[in-house]
This record gives structure tokens, sequence and C-alpha cells, in this order.
């Protein structure tokens, strides 16, 4: 199965001629530290994006492109982000991502390693229960910075990053062309796969979109519809007299 991700690089969309070219989910950046971003740290273009893949029924999931140096800190940018991604609706797709691959942290640090996971321990912490953390990162980025699995916290507790699924990135231009993981993380498969920052659709409103495959459906992927409670009897005998009262029918 193929998806999109999008940010404001995209511009407007069309979003009706994405979902019949086959591509059925989209990743949408919804924020970033706010002295990257300025002056709010927000993607301009996160609720038309959102609006557009609810449009077409494509399940959608935030991202959030994570700063070393980001004045918000590690914990302060996951709650720029989730205020950001739930004041605006609830997203459909069950991953929640924090994308990896800020070059101008420092490379191979205890304390690079320490900031990267406080963001994703309080992103996983503070999701709601039906949501999952998915990390978006890439061979190129993650071994030079990161160049390992895991970190100890100053806490004396310790992180393995590969808790959390992975979406990686590696542009070979065809989905089914295996990607290459990081070689100092111990993810043995990837969840997600870009292949492609310079996609084509036809009349899509931009010529480079970057391009996705994941080997789950839709079913695995999309939050279920909350079904309404069901009612009491005495519930539904109130919610007919309340009926027959507004109509005027007599009620035995």
């Amino acid at each position: 199965m193929k998806g999109v991700d999008t940010s404001h690089w995209n511009g407007t969309l069309e979003w009706p001629n994405i979902k019949p070219a086959d591509y059925d989910f989209a990743f949408i950046k919804a924020t970033e530290s706010k002295n990257y971003m300025p002056p709010a740290g927000i993607d301009g273009l996160y609720e038309q994006h959102v609006t557009g893949a609810i449009g077409e029924d494509m399940p959608y999931g935030p991202y959030h492109f994570w700063r070393y140096y980001g004045v918000e800190g590690p914990e302060g940018q996951i709650d720029h982000f989730l205020n950001r991604v739930f004041s605006v609706g609830k997203p459909t797709c069950k991953y929640i991502v924090l994308d990896a691959e800020d070059k101008s942290a420092p490379k191979l640090t205890v304390e690079t390693k320490r900031r990267l996971a406080r963001s994703l321990l309080h992103l996983d912490a503070n999701l709601p229960s039906e949501y999952e953390v998915l990390i978006y990162s890439a061979r190129w980025w993650w071994d030079p910075w990161i160049g390992n699995d895991d970190v100890l916290m100053a806490d004396g507790s310790r992180v393995a990053f590969a808790k959390w699924p992975l979406w990686v990135a590696h542009y070979t231009g065809n989905p089914l062309v295996k990607p290459y993981l990081p070689l100092t993380g111990s993810w043995s498969d990837y969840l997600f796969y870009q292949y492609t920052s310079a996609g084509l659709i036809p009349n899509a409103g931009d010529d480079t979109i970057d391009l996705n495959y994941t080997r789950l459906t839709l079913d695995q992927i999309r939050i279920p519809t909350e079904e309404p409670p069901e009612l009491t009897l005495e519930e539904r005998v109130a919610n007919l007299e309340r009926e027959a009262k507004a109509h005027g029918w007599p009620i035995p």
C-alpha cells in the first residue's frame, strides 16, 4: 500500500487527484520548533492538508520535525506538537511521528541521544492509548548522529530506540527495492518506507511529492470509527417519548 507525506513545501495540493492515483494514506507535517519555523512553529498548510486527506478518506498521521536546539526543549517540543495536532482534530492514522534528521544536532554525543530519547518518551507517555509512536529517520542520519540503539539516561534508566517502529527514508525510487536500514540500530525491518522525495502524481499540484510504502493494510493503520454507545431500554423509551411529544403523537 502506498501513501504520501506532505508539508508546506508542497504548497496547496489537489487531494481528489491523489487518492485515485493509488495513494491511500498520508503523513502530514504539523510542527517544528519555533526558532526554526517562526513565529509559532506551526506548518501553515497543516490544516489544509488534513482537510484534503479527510475529504478523500485517507488515514492521516501528523509529524513533528525534531530539533536538538529547539527553544521548547525535548518535552516542550512534544507538548507544542500535541497541542497543535489535537486542536485541529483527531488523527485518523494510529501512528504519530517524530521526524529525527536534525543536521544541526551534535554528532554522537550522549546529550543528543538523551534529548531525542526524552522527546520520544514524552510523546509515548502523552498519546491517547489508541495511538503509537513512529520514528522517521534514515541511515545517513541515524548512524553518524545517534550511532547505536540505546542510551543511558541521567536517572540511570536505559532507553532502547528500537522499541518504537521505524519509518525509514531511502530514495531508491522503487517501493519494491529493499531499503537500507540504520546499521547501528537494532531494527530488523521497517514499518513504513519513504522511497522517493520526487514523486510525480498527475494533477496533484506539485511534481515532487514524497512517496511511501507499507506492507500494512488500511485496517491496520486506521483508527476505528467510534461506535455510539448502546442505549439502555430506559434511554430508548425516553427518546421515543421525546420524539412523540415533538410530533404531537399520542403516547400510550
